[in-house]
Protein backbone atom coordinates (compact mmCIF):
# COMPACT_ATOMS: atom_id res chain seq x y z
CA UNK A 1 0.00 0.00 0.00
CA UNK A 2 1.61 3.16 -1.02
CA UNK A 3 0.80 6.84 0.46
CA UNK A 4 -0.43 9.36 -2.00
CA UNK A 5 0.22 12.91 -1.70
CA UNK A 6 -2.92 15.09 -1.36
CA UNK A 7 -3.87 18.46 -2.60
CA UNK A 8 -4.61 20.82 0.38
CA UNK A 9 -7.75 22.33 0.15
CA UNK A 10 -6.49 26.01 1.08
CA UNK A 11 -3.96 27.48 2.03
CA UNK A 12 -1.54 26.46 4.77
CA UNK A 13 0.64 28.60 6.99
CA UNK A 14 3.23 26.51 8.06
CA UNK A 15 4.01 26.20 4.36
CA UNK A 16 4.94 29.68 3.77
CA UNK A 17 8.27 30.90 5.42
CA UNK A 18 7.67 34.29 7.79
CA UNK A 19 9.57 36.15 9.62
CA UNK A 20 8.97 34.77 12.72
CA UNK A 21 10.04 36.28 15.95
CA UNK A 22 12.26 38.80 15.19
CA UNK A 23 9.47 41.41 14.35
CA UNK A 24 8.07 41.09 18.34
CA UNK A 25 6.53 43.85 19.68
CA UNK A 26 8.21 46.03 22.47
CA UNK A 27 6.90 45.59 25.56
CA UNK A 28 4.48 47.79 27.77
CA UNK A 29 5.87 46.16 31.44
CA UNK A 30 7.13 48.29 33.77
CA UNK A 31 8.50 51.79 34.15
CA UNK A 32 11.62 51.55 32.77
CA UNK A 33 11.65 49.32 29.68
CA UNK A 34 8.17 51.48 28.59
CA UNK A 35 8.46 51.59 24.71
CA UNK A 36 8.40 55.58 24.25
CA UNK A 37 6.52 54.82 20.37
CA UNK A 38 3.52 53.48 22.20
CA UNK A 39 0.01 55.15 22.19
CA UNK A 40 -0.66 53.72 25.43
CA UNK A 41 -0.24 56.02 28.55
CA UNK A 42 2.79 55.11 30.90
CA UNK A 43 1.16 54.63 34.39
CA UNK A 44 3.33 55.45 37.99
CA UNK A 45 5.04 52.91 39.15
CA UNK A 46 4.07 51.68 43.31
CA UNK A 47 6.62 49.82 45.55
CA UNK A 48 6.40 47.87 48.57
CA UNK A 49 10.29 47.87 49.11
CA UNK A 50 11.79 49.39 51.94
CA UNK A 51 14.48 52.10 50.40
CA UNK A 52 17.84 51.31 52.24
CA UNK A 53 19.85 54.32 52.59
CA UNK A 54 22.95 52.24 54.40
CA UNK A 55 23.09 49.97 50.68
CA UNK A 56 23.38 52.59 48.48
CA UNK A 57 26.94 52.33 46.99
CA UNK A 58 28.52 55.93 47.12
CA UNK A 59 32.13 54.92 45.39
CA UNK A 60 30.66 55.59 41.76
CA UNK A 61 33.02 58.08 39.31
CA UNK A 62 31.06 61.01 39.96
CA UNK A 63 27.63 62.94 39.58
CA UNK A 64 27.76 63.72 35.92
CA UNK A 65 27.24 59.50 35.54
CA UNK A 66 24.37 59.45 37.56
CA UNK A 67 21.35 61.21 35.68
CA UNK A 68 18.08 62.06 37.61
CA UNK A 69 16.29 59.25 38.15
CA UNK A 70 13.11 61.69 37.67
CA UNK A 71 13.66 62.32 34.10
CA UNK A 72 13.41 59.68 31.25
CA UNK A 73 14.60 59.76 27.20
CA UNK A 74 11.08 61.70 26.64
CA UNK A 75 11.49 64.55 29.55
CA UNK A 76 10.12 64.71 33.04
CA UNK A 77 7.57 62.03 34.10
CA UNK A 78 4.58 64.75 35.17
CA UNK A 79 3.22 61.68 37.70
CA UNK A 80 2.66 62.24 40.74
CA UNK A 81 4.92 59.55 43.09
CA UNK A 82 3.14 58.54 46.10
CA UNK A 83 4.39 56.04 49.06
CA UNK A 84 2.71 53.31 51.21
CA UNK A 85 5.53 54.72 54.05
CA UNK A 86 4.93 57.12 56.36
CA UNK A 87 7.23 59.79 57.65
CA UNK A 88 10.51 59.34 59.09
CA UNK A 89 10.53 59.63 62.41
CA UNK A 90 13.19 61.66 64.44
CA UNK A 91 16.57 59.76 64.99
CA UNK A 92 16.58 61.16 68.26
CA UNK A 93 14.65 58.40 69.84
CA UNK A 94 17.14 55.75 67.77
CA UNK A 95 20.30 56.83 69.57
CA UNK A 96 21.54 54.72 72.82
CA UNK A 97 22.93 56.33 75.93
CA UNK A 98 26.83 55.73 76.20
CA UNK A 99 28.66 53.73 78.88
CA UNK A 100 28.73 56.83 81.53
CA UNK A 101 25.37 57.90 81.23
CA UNK A 102 23.94 54.51 83.71
CA UNK A 103 22.38 55.94 86.39
CA UNK A 104 19.25 54.30 88.06
CA UNK A 105 18.87 56.73 90.29
CA UNK A 106 17.16 58.93 87.86
CA UNK A 107 14.94 56.02 86.54
CA UNK A 108 12.16 57.23 88.80
CA UNK A 109 9.44 55.48 90.04
CA UNK A 110 9.92 52.37 87.43
CA UNK A 111 13.14 51.52 88.83
CA UNK A 112 11.75 51.07 92.63
CA UNK A 113 9.72 48.31 94.17
CA UNK A 114 5.82 49.01 94.85
CA UNK A 115 2.88 47.15 94.88
CA UNK A 116 1.46 46.65 91.27
CA UNK A 117 -0.97 49.82 90.02
CA UNK A 118 -4.38 49.16 87.94
CA UNK A 119 -6.04 52.13 86.51
CA UNK A 120 -8.72 52.65 83.69
CA UNK A 121 -7.75 56.00 82.86
CA UNK A 122 -4.86 56.91 80.08
CA UNK A 123 -1.94 54.94 79.36
CA UNK A 124 1.11 55.53 81.55
CA UNK A 125 3.58 57.76 79.72
CA UNK A 126 6.83 55.21 80.41
CA UNK A 127 5.25 52.79 77.79
CA UNK A 128 6.36 53.31 74.09
CA UNK A 129 3.61 53.64 71.75
CA UNK A 130 3.00 50.90 69.05
CA UNK A 131 3.84 52.60 65.98
CA UNK A 132 3.08 49.28 63.48
CA UNK A 133 -0.63 48.74 62.21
Amino acid sequence: MVYEYTKPRCPIAAMYSSPGPAYGLPTLVGEKFHDPRSVHVKYPAYSFVVRHGKFKDDSGPGPCYYPNPKVYRDGYDGTPHYSLYDRQKDTMAFKTPGPGAYCPENGGQMTKPNAPAYSFGTRSRHRQTDNVP
